[in-house]
């Protein structure tokens, strides 16, 4: 997935290679300056019975008050641009597990409230957990070139759509501020009237 977003045109990093994984702290910096932050994990609970593709988003609060304000509703102009309330994560949610169906995969959707990288992203964020480590239908699945790939393709696929609506968003609301602007000043400043 992140070869395809790079290959598109998408700035991309990641918190972990073959050779380095981020610490905790720069993961936790990574996930506050991203517009997606996306976790992708395994099951580990041992002797459980779970299987399948699941599709978290964050139920829990940010140590950050502005964040935890805006997530409440409480948003002072222009702040939506910089801080997503909760609809972002549920929107991106929406768009991977639509395509994560279209390429043959079924993903529950349910919520965490305990993962910090996920509370302190300030626009969308997910954890895709694609599949429990003790299933062998899970291990078997990850183990075929079609799975990966159809986890690849919904994953850059579902960012790409959701980042692209963001930034059209973004330049509509920054064309209204403009009109406003230019209805509160009665016109444009002539060049040079400064």
């Amino acid at each position: 997935a992140a070869q395809l977003l790079a290959e598109a045109g998408w700035q991309v990093r990641m918190t972990r290679d073959q050779s380095r994984a981020l610490g905790w702290n720069e993961k936790l910096a990574l996930a506050r300056q991203s517009d997606v932050y996306l976790a992708l994990d395994m099951g580990r609970f041992p002797g459980t019975q779970r299987s399948g593709v699941t599709v978290y988003e964050s139920s829990g609060g940010s140590r950050s008050q502005l964040i935890n304000a805006v997530r409440a509703g409480k948003t002072p102009p222009y702040t939506p641009l910089v801080i997503g309330d909760n609809g972002g994560s549920r929107r991106l949610s929406q768009l991977l597990r639509g395509e994560l169906k279209s390429g043959g995969v079924t993903a529950e959707q349910d919520s965490l409230r305990r993962m910090l990288t996920l509370s302190e992203a300030p626009q969308a964020a997910l954890m895709l957990e694609l599949g429990w480590a003790g299933n062998p239908q899970d291990r078997a699945n990850l183990a075929t070139e079609a799975r990966l790939q159809a986890l690849s393709v919904a994953v850059a696929r579902s960012v790409a759509t959701y980042l692209t609506a963001r930034a059209a968003n973004a330049s509509q609301a920054s064309s209204e501020a403009t009109t406003v602007q230019t209805i509160l000043t009665g016109g444009a400043v002539p060049q040079g009237a400064q």
